[in-house]
């Protein structure tokens, strides 16, 4: 692989990341998640990549209005750095929460014919669309260019966001691909369990299967502890 010089480290958030500590979101009342416990923010900040070759992009509000300028901002972070490089390759990797998970997707699509671009890497926790990527061609499905993607995503039986479909669920050709599946909400898929998205009350009748603060908790720290050793094992976490 090349020297960690060239890797860039891209992470996108989910929604919430923007109006996180903010009152007039207009929000109806919705208290936004901290997202200083997110995931993809620790995987950011701890990450043996030089600080300037990384970028941490706070996820979109509840409408999504900011997901094409979030894409732009870290396309534009990639490209200054691969035009740095003076024909070098860079290599980069990209993790994403939620409609971030999204955008990494598709930020890794954007590169696809640039050959001075290498996707090393592509981490998903619990990917969903419900966005537009407002920068060229985007799919629900992982690009071909991604040489390694893992993604971790919440059993819809658990009763948490059933509104929200999946993205990122079918890599296409020639990715190493690796999907987990957890019991868990989907705030806690992201690093922050029982903090808003818990099941519809349709899905706390079965008792024995309904999911709990405690059993979010450890759904949660499931998810951690796998894309966590991913990370190391590809260069993204020490």
């Amino acid at each position: 692989m090349a020297g960690q010089q060239r890797q860039l480290l891209v992470a996108i958030d989910g929604t919430g990341g923007q109006t996180y500590g903010r009152t007039d979101t207009g929000s109806g009342g919705w208290d936004p998640i901290d997202f200083r416990r997110s995931f993809v923010r620790w995987i950011h900040d701890h990450s043996p990549i030089p600080a300037d070759n990384r970028v941490y992009k706070p996820g979109p509000d509840l409408l999504g209005a900011e997901c094409s300028g979030i894409a732009k901002e870290a396309i534009d972070f990639v490209k200054q750095k691969a035009a740095a490089q003076a024909g070098e390759q860079v290599i980069l990797n990209l993790v994403g929460y939620s409609r971030g998970g999204y955008l990494a997707m598709n930020v890794a699509r954007f590169f696809k014919d640039n050959s001075s671009v290498v996707v090393n890497f592509l981490g998903l926790f619990d990917a969903v669309g419900r966005t537009d990527f407002g920068m060229g061609p985007s799919s629900d499905f992982i690009p071909p260019n991604v040489r390694v993607a893992y993604h971790a995503w919440r059993d819809i039986k658990a009763g948490s966001r059933v509104g929200f479909g999946h993205s990122g669920m079918i890599a296409e050709a020639g990715v190493i691909y690796q999907h987990k599946e957890f019991w868990a909400t989907h705030a806690a898929m992201g690093g922050m369990p029982w903090s808003g998205d818990e099941p519809s009350p349709v899905f706390k009748k079965d008792a024995a299967r309904a999911l709990t603060k405690e059993s979010d908790t450890q759904g949660s720290r499931d998810v951690w502890t796998w894309m966590s050793a991913a990370t190391r094992q590809h260069g993204i976490m020490a």
